[in-house]
């Protein structure tokens, strides 16, 4: 069971730095002036990672918890 959370917040923590990365690069940018009812999840995630560069951080404590969890040594000194 551990190994499984572990793979899965390794592969999240890919997932939101990948994100993080391309919205930087300017390959992914949000749709402009879109209503409730146009919006779906891929505009939503786009507007959070235009609007909150974080996500990269929080994407390298994913895979550093996961990496973890699924037992590889990561001293920090």
């Amino acid at each position: 069971m551990v190994r499984i959370v572990g793979s899965v917040l390794v592969i999240a923590g890919l997932i939101f730095v990948t994100l993080a990365i391309l919205a930087w690069l300017g390959v992914v940018t949000p749709v402009e002036q879109l209503g409730i009812a146009q919006a779906n999840w891929p505009d939503v995630a786009i507007a959070v990672l235009t609007t909150v560069p974080w996500v990269a951080l929080v994407g390298l404590a994913l895979i550093y918890v996961g990496l973890k969890a699924l037992g590889v040594n990561l001293p920090l000194t």
